[in-house]
């Protein structure tokens, strides 16, 4: 008999983070031959992207409303009238995640038998705590297994609900094994990208200034995304080069062996970003800012930069100016940073751990 899952979300968005997490765990199971209903109360996810999941066999159960659209009482009622009629099925797993005190009324569609799996994925440092209900503290406190996605996320769980029975698995995103190496290209110009959610919280606005700094008249910056700015917002800035949402990985892939490094001057509750993943495994040296597990990833320097998470944007100039004269002298080292990612981050090991969780029982 083919097991069984309900993956649910609170919300999705047209294919961040998150999103490519789960579009992937979907994949993931359903190569190994598992019945996979996705279900989420807000809805954006790219069209291109819920026809490729139905095209792989996953069923779609949304409420047909955009993200940030439907109020909570709209969320409520559509959720319920889902559970009552997902209860009528037969569940091995029921994996919620993201913040939001909803889960609980999906975990209703289990049976006794059922395994629950709750999934936190941002950082949950104080600032992010401040903004949690009630109902979302009680859903940490009694979900009956839950993960993280950092060992720093696991830590700020442990101290917020007291719970130490958590493990912690990074995100999955789009991979393939192969034999993809990166080799920095020649510069200047040197090439530094973004990818992900073009938002000021994400650090777009610290871009936009240091592309505008005498300093950095050879440097470049490659924004690869969509959100709250469009070319308009880059017009003028001749540094500046604005790409668009990638549609694959493979074309997310054809970018960064373009680019000299990234960058995330991230003031967002960050858990354990993806784009710093993908870029880790491959070689590409990075700046981010030090929020939920980043700092798991920065496994050598030069090529892995942490800034504070109160970073300014002195600090941000610095790290590039420091990142630049490492280029120049042939500092960093893609192969050594691939050997360090594998031997704790291996994509194929973190899929089966992934697995092991679903089929544990």
């Amino acid at each position: 008999m083919r097991r069984r899952i309900l993956i649910y979300s609170p919300q999705l968005d047209a294919l961040g983070g998150i999103e490519r997490h789960l579009v992937e765990a979907c994949r993931l199971l359903r190569a190994h031959d598992w019945e996979v209903t996705l279900l989420s109360t807000s809805n954006s996810l790219h069209p291109a992207v819920q026809q490729s999941l139905e095209e792989a066999g996953v069923r779609l159960r949304m409420q047909p409303v955009a993200r940030g659209h439907a109020s909570a009482r709209q969320k409520l009622t559509w959720l319920l009238r889902e559970v009552v009629a997902l209860r009528r099925e037969r569940w091995d797993v029921v994996y919620t995640n993201a913040q939001g005190g909803l889960a609980p009324f999906v975990w209703m569609a289990a049976q006794p038998e059922t395994r629950v799996i709750h999934h936190h994925h941002t950082s949950a440092d104080a600032s992010e705590q401040a903004g949690w209900n009630l109902p979302f503290r009680l859903t940490l406190q009694h979900a009956p297994i839950l993960v993280s996605c950092s060992h720093a996320t696991r830590l700020n769980i442990r101290a917020a609900t007291g719970r130490d029975s958590l493990d912690h698995l990074p995100c999955l995103y789009p991979w393939e094994p192969g034999d993809t190496v990166y080799t920095p290209p020649l510069g200047p110009p040197w090439r530094l990208l973004f990818a992900g959610r073009l938002a000021a919280s994400k650090g777009i606005d610290t871009i936009l200034h240091l592309a505008q700094q005498p300093e950095l008249a050879d440097v470049e910056w490659h924004l690869y995304g969509s959100g709250d700015y469009g070319a308009a917002d880059f017009e003028g800035l001749p540094r500046v080069h604005y790409h668009g949402r990638y549609e694959s990985r493979a074309e997310l892939l054809q970018s960064f062996s373009q680019a000299h490094g990234m960058v995330l001057f991230s003031r967002h509750s960050e858990g354990l970003p993806i784009t710093l993943l993908e870029a880790t495994e491959l070689g590409l040296p990075w700046i981010a800012t030090d929020r939920g597990g980043t700092r798991e990833l920065a496994l050598r320097t030069p090529d892995c930069q942490v800034l504070p998470a109160d970073f300014t944007d002195a600090d941000a100039l610095e790290a590039v100016l420091r990142l630049r004269t490492a280029l120049q002298h042939g500092q960093t080292s893609p192969a050594a940073l691939r050997t360090a990612f594998a031997q704790g981050y291996d994509p194929a090991d973190v899929r089966t751990r992934w697995m092991r969780l679903f089929e544990e029982g």
